[in-house]
C-alpha cells in the first residue's frame, strides 16, 4: 500500500511489529515463536515508506504520488499528521501566582515521577482571612491545613513546623503561619491527621460534595492517606517524608514572602519557566506507558 492509497481509503499508513520469542520447556527444548508485537505509523518518504523503494518519479505518479512531496508527516484514518513539539511549564518547580477571582495567593508545584510519566499537582493557598491551607493530589477540591499536612509527614511540634518554613528570627513570617497552626489544632499527632486527610479523600468522599460517607474504615483510611501523603505528592522526591517535609516548607514560605512583598509573583509565559517536550521524548512516554 501506498500513502495515497492510504488516505483514499481512510486507512492508517503503518508497519506490524514482530518479535522472535523464545520458549523453553520443561524438558529444556527451546522454541522460536513469532509474535506479533503490535503497529507503527510509518513516515511517508522515511526509509520505511514503500515510495523510497522505487525512486523512478512515473511510478510514483501511477501509484497518485506526488514525486515532490518531501514527505515527513503520517496518515492515520485518511488523515495526514504532523507530530510536533509540546511546550509546558517546567516540572519541579515552585511558581507563585494571584488567583483574581478569589483575590487570593497560592503557591503551586507540578511533579514528574522520576520513574515514568506519572504527574501530579499540589498547591499551598493563602486566602482572604490570612489563613495556609494545602491541596494535595486527587484532594484537588479539599482545603487542608498546612498544619495537618505537617503532622501527616511526621512533624511533631509546633516549633518544628515553623523550623521547617522558615528561621526564628523572622517575626513576620512567623506571624502569618500562627493563625494556620492554631487552625489545625485538632490534630495532634500523625495518625490523627491522616485520618482527617483520608476521609476527605475521592475513595471516602460522596459525589463531589464533599461530605464523608458515613461508614469509614479507619485502618483503610489511614493507609489510603499515608499512600497519598507518601507517593503521589511530590513524586519527584521519592517517599522519603522528611525531604517533602521541608519542601513543602520552602513552598509556604515563598508564599509568604510573595504576599508580603518580598518576591513578585510568577510570570506564567516567561520562557525560563518553560520547557519543550521534542517529538522524541513524547513517543519514549508513549511506548513506556504502554
Amino acid at each position: 500500500i501506498f500513502p495515497a492509497e492510504a488516505c483514499i481509503r481512510g486507512m492508517s499508513y503503518k508497519s506490524d511489529i514482530f518479535c522472535t520469542v523464545t520458549v523453553t520447556d520443561s524438558t529444556g527444548v527451546r522454541r522460536e515463536h513469532r509474535v506479533f508485537f503490535g503497529s507503527i505509523p510509518v513516515m511517508v518518504r522515511s526509509d520505511l515508506c514503500n515510495t523510497m523503494r522505487d525512486d523512478d518519479p512515473d511510478t510514483h505518479i501511477e501509484k497518485l504520488e506526488d514525486p515532490n512531496d518531501r514527505g515527513g508527516y503520517f496518515i492515520i484514518n485518511g488523515s495526514r499528521k504532523v507530530v510536533i513539539s509540546q511546550e509546558r511549564s517546567a516540572f519541579g518547580r515552585i511558581y507563585v501566582h494571584i488567583e483574581q477571582k478569589r483575590n487570593a495567593y497560592y503557591a503551586e508545584v507540578r511533579s514528574s515521577s522520576t520513574e515514568g510519566s506519572h504527574t501530579t499537582t499540589t498547591q499551598v493557598w493563602m486566602t482572604k482571612d490570612g489563613k495556609i491551607y494545602a491541596t494535595i493530589p486527587y484532594m484537588q477540591e479539599q482545603l487542608i491545613p498546612i498544619g495537618v499536612i505537617f503532622r501527616a509527614l511526621g512533624v511533631k511540634t509546633e516549633k518544628e513546623i515553623i523550623q521547617s518554613i522558615t528561621t526564628d528570627d523572622d517575626q513576620e513570617v512567623i506571624e502569618k503561619i500562627l493563625p494556620s497552626l492554631e487552625h489545625s489544632f485538632a490534630c495532634r499527632d500523625r495518625e490523627s491527621a491522616l485520618m482527617y486527610i483520608g476521609k476527605k479523600g475521592r475513595k471516602y468522599t460522596k459525589d463531589g460534595t464533599g461530605e464523608t460517607k458515613k461508614t469509614v474504615d479507619k485502618e483503610k483510611t489511614i493507609s489510603y492517606a499515608a499512600h497519598l501523603m507518601q507517593n503521589e505528592m511530590f513524586p519527584h522526591m521519592g517517599t522519603d517524608l522528611r525531604s517533602k517535609q521541608f519542601y513543602i516548607g520552602f513552598m509556604i514560605k515563598k508564599l509568604i514572602y510573595t504576599v508580603l512583598g518580598r518576591y513578585d509573583p510568577e510570570d506564567r509565559d516567561h520562557y525560563m519557566n518553560k520547557r519543550i517536550d521534542t517529538t522524541g521524548e513524547m513517543m519514549a512516554t508513549l511506548f513506556y506507558a504502554a
